[in-house]
């Protein structure tokens, strides 16, 4: 049945504004889709960042109704210290609040069967989206499974991040259950990739279930224009690595980067520069700044550095779901050269658009190669572009979300 009234419950753990990182970007694209597809959205999110609370008002234009809860660092601490005495996840645990479970029941029972469907981003807002009695349908956007990143965490990390190896070891524990159980009782899990579907169906959830959606490029970007910084001129050639450098994968590969595939650059090259733009990262890595290795920290633009650059590289051994980095730097017209592990979401047909080595010394010589055969890498730009231009735009991915839930059970679908 069709309604031009049809009412979506968003959980997010996220304040989807501003749309600065790949979390916040994807449910913020989301919701504007959801909202052009005629749907009245109610937004009910947890936030672990206050000044979070400050972009509510930005929402409205999005959402109906907007409920943000603010979990404070001692809420986490004391959730993570009950996952750990219950035997539970401590990622779906640690975002526990007995408040906004509240507020959320105030909800359910406020709306009786007005709720066409709840859309649940993320495992960690699971436990929330089936407390209605009504039993709305559930759509799980796990977007990567996040067990996956933990066993790869679990195989990759050294013991010199022993806290790493032991949360690896515990989630893949607990997490793992927990994450096919709800996939499961979804009425539609999505994820991002093909490959992301694959582990889903090896844990046993219906083939039938799962749906791919990935992320898009901005509907303007094809117009936009990004000023590259002036140091690039001083340098040649320009690698660029892109990413919240806190994070420990990005952190890792950097630093596998500077340690074994550097060396063989600056042996190359005279005047090489590598550049490291994202935000926070820590002291281990921005002992390795120089003058020919910038760091940045966090840039509200991120593009400009992407643009600029001769090659951007993606040198991670941990990598799930889809590596937003490779998909820019494919638009941008930049040559890319990963890993297998960044490279996996794009399947076997990989190589066709950039090139993926593993070994420190071949990844170097690909680098290399991209300047010394430059028919093959403008060739291979050019497929690359078409690829992304073709399969990644907001535009399409809300068109596979729409299918989705035209076909999920029990959902009446807004024009």
């Amino acid at each position: 049945m069709k309604s031009s009234s049809s009412t979506l419950l968003v959980l997010s753990p996220v304040v989807p504004y501003p749309p600065h990182d790949g979390d916040k970007l994807r449910i913020y694209m989301i919701l504007k889709g959801l909202k052009k597809q005629g749907y009245v959205i109610d937004l009910f999110c947890l936030t672990r960042i206050r000044e979070d609370l400050k972009y509510i008002d930005q929402l409205k234009l999005l959402c109906r109704r907007i409920h943000v809860s603010y979990l404070k660092t001692s809420d986490v601490v004391l959730n993570l210290v009950a996952a750990i005495g219950s035997g539970r996840s401590l990622n779906i645990w640690a975002y526990f609040s007995q408040s906004f479970r509240n507020e959320l029941l105030n909800y359910y029972r406020s709306q009786e069967n007005n709720i066409t469907a709840v859309y649940c981003y993320r495992i960690r807002m699971a436990p929330y989206a089936f407390l209605n009695p009504k039993l709305s349908p559930v759509i799980l956007d796990l977007t990567d499974c996040l067990f996956s990143y933990f066993q790869m965490l679990q195989s990759q990390v050294s013991w010199a991040n022993w806290q790493y190896r032991i949360l690896a070891w515990w989630e893949g524990k607990f997490l793992l259950k927990q994450e096919i159980s709800y996939a499961q009782k979804s009425n539609r899990t999505i994820v991002i990739s093909a490959t992301e579907a694959a582990k889903l169906q090896n844990e046993g959830v219906p083939r039938d279930k799962i749906v791919v959606v990935p992320n898009g490029m901005d509907d303007n970007f094809k117009k936009m224009k990004f000023k590259k910084p002036l140091l690039y001129r001083s340098y040649n050639p320009v690698l660029c690595f892109v990413g919240n450098m806190g994070y420990l994968p990005n952190e890792e590969g950097a630093l596998w980067f500077l340690k074994k595939v550097w060396p063989f650059i600056l042996k190359k090259y005279s005047h090489p520069l590598l550049v490291l733009a994202g935000g926070h990262p820590s002291r281990k890595l921005l002992r390795h700044s120089a003058q020919n290795v910038l760091i940045t920290g966090y840039v509200f633009e991120i593009e400009g550095y992407l643009a600029g650059a001769s090659v951007s590289i993606a040198p991670l051994s941990i990598a799930v779901g889809m590596q937003n980095k490779i998909i820019l730097s494919f638009l941008l017209g930049v040559p890319v050269v990963a890993t297998s592990a960044a490279a996996a979401f794009l399947g076997p047909q990989a190589s066709q658009w950039l090139q993926v080595e593993d070994e420190a010394e071949k990844f170097a010589a690909a680098i290399i190669a991209v300047f010394e055969n430059s028919r093959a890498t403008e060739a291979r730009k050019k497929r690359a572009k078409f690829f992304a231009l073709t399969q990644f735009s907001w535009e399409r991915s809300m068109q596979m979300l729409r299918q989705a839930l035209v076909e999920a059970p029990n959902i009446r679908f807004a024009e």
